[in-house]
């Protein structure tokens, strides 16, 4: 089967997922989800864990490191969820891609001159040949009438590795994208500047927005599993609002913790006190889903990705 003609393209549109996408699958390095939708509701669901290596993130190396178990896990999951739907979205871990947004004057409307001029400009920064990875970006707005854009890119090869699993399965991957850039869509949009932490299996993601734009967005390797107390987080995170404040002369107004399955961020407390800003942790008892076939009845926070992509569309 082919790959998808614009992988990554659903960067380019993280708050507007296409309602005719009835399915999203989740890869990420310690789990495998997938969500059945219409209308914004959730009709099934469905999580398994994945053993320890299986999948390995990294924007360089080789990420699928046991094929036979992914693919086993991801039989399981969209047997009980996708009900003869092929057509799906697929989410794939942060650490997969490089992510970057720039500034100009001026970004050509024409998107092959603004993809010329984005390859040109991040292929000296990248410790990648750009030649050989797809790229996908967001126009939005920038400062003083200027432009900005939201750029994705990760090697070609490795973000086929994700897709080829589910293809296998006979589904049609047709808009992908990173996981934390999915859970945006969970949530609200505001006009104030808004913070979103988000920790998984071995990485930590920052993500400041504002209105519907990305201002800035860093992923970090972490210790999958380890300690991580509240020194390391505001460690992390404080820089990112001090930048963020600088550049854009406002301070981020609300901060949003989310904790992807066993790997728990520390208390807020002392993040609230250094930012000045409230703090809230995201709660998957929030989200309304039918008792799951494969998972039970108790929601984890293992579906915020899946959950954002489709409350992002609804």
């Amino acid at each position: 089967m082919a790959p998808s003609a614009q992988p990554l393209r659903r960067a380019g549109g993280w708050l507007s997922a296409p309602a005719e996408v009835p399915l999203v699958c989740e890869i990420a390095a310690d789990y495998v989800a997938a969500v059945r939708h219409r209308h914004g509701r959730v009709e099934a669901w469905a999580t398994r864990p994945l053993p320890p290596a299986a999948v390995r993130p990294a924007s360089l190396a080789e990420n699928i490191a046991d094929r036979s178990v992914l693919q086993q896990a991801l039989e399981h999951v969209v047997g009980v969820v996708a009900d003869g739907r092929r057509r799906c979205a697929l989410l794939v871990p942060d650490l997969l891609a490089r992510v970057a947004v720039l500034e100009f004057d001026h970004l050509p409307e024409r998107a092959p001159e603004a993809e010329a001029l984005l390859r040109w400009r991040l292929g000296k920064d990248l410790p990648f040949d750009i030649n050989e990875a797809v790229l996908s970006f967001q126009p939005q707005a920038g400062r003083a009438g200027a432009r900005d854009a939201l750029v994705v890119v990760a090697l070609r090869n490795l973000l086929r590795q994700y897709e080829e699993c589910v293809e296998a399965l006979g589904l049609q991957p047709g808009w992908v994208t990173l996981s934390t850039l999915a859970a945006l869509g969970g949530c609200e949009t505001s006009s104030a500047p808004r913070l979103l932490v988000k920790r998984d299996h071995g990485s930590l993601s920052v993500v400041i927005v504002e209105d519907e734009a990305v201002r800035l967005f860093r992923s970090l390797p972490t210790p999958p599993g380890g300690a991580f107390d509240d020194e390391a987080l505001l460690e992390k995170v404080y820089p990112a609002a001090v930048y963020f404040q600088d550049h854009w002369g406002q301070p981020v107004s609300e901060a949003v913790l989310v904790s992807v399955g066993e790997n728990r961020l520390p208390s807020a407390h002392r993040l609230q006190r250094e930012l000045g800003c409230a703090v809230t942790e995201f709660s998957a008892g929030s989200i309304e889903l039918p008792p799951s076939a494969l998972s039970g009845a108790v929601a984890d926070t293992r579906l915020a990705p899946c959950w954002g992509w489709v409350r992002g569309g609804a």
